[in-house]
């Protein structure tokens, strides 16, 4: 499965959704918010989906049990499971990256939460 098949897939993580219903408001928008923490959010969301629909077919394996095997060379025995192993694999990798690029974008934003209230404030 290529990244763009997986990102086209929606889920529902409640977490990320409702920091994506929040930064899409209007009424929270602020030049402070960038396109790029809702693209990862949008990204995180469709890759979480894709993650859990392979726990749930292969319980009670999980996605950092199959990337730390996958990383560490190990193959799975049954043949038909290969093609899933890389492409779960793949996907959690993938995960591990937009993780990291949104804890930078939220420290950033962090750094300018007084600049945000103030401008909350003056906005109300």
């Amino acid at each position: 499965m290529s990244y763009l098949n997986i990102l086209s897939r929606a889920a529902k993580s409640p977490v990320i959704d409702y920091h994506l219903r929040l930064l899409k408001n209007p009424k929270f928008r602020h030049n402070f918010f960038n396109k790029t923490i809702v693209d990862i959010l949008t990204d995180l969301n469709a890759l979480e989906e894709v993650l859990s629909d392979f726990e749930c077919r292969y319980a009670p394996l999980s996605s950092e049990m199959i990337y730390h095997a996958y990383m560490h060379g190990e193959e799975p025995e049954d043949d038909g499971f290969v093609s899933d192993f890389g492409e779960w694999a793949g996907a959690y990798r993938i995960w591990l990256s937009c993780l990291s690029e949104y804890e930078d974008e939220m420290k950033k934003l962090s750094q300018q939460l007084p600049q945000i209230k103030e401008s909350l404030l003056l906005a109300a």
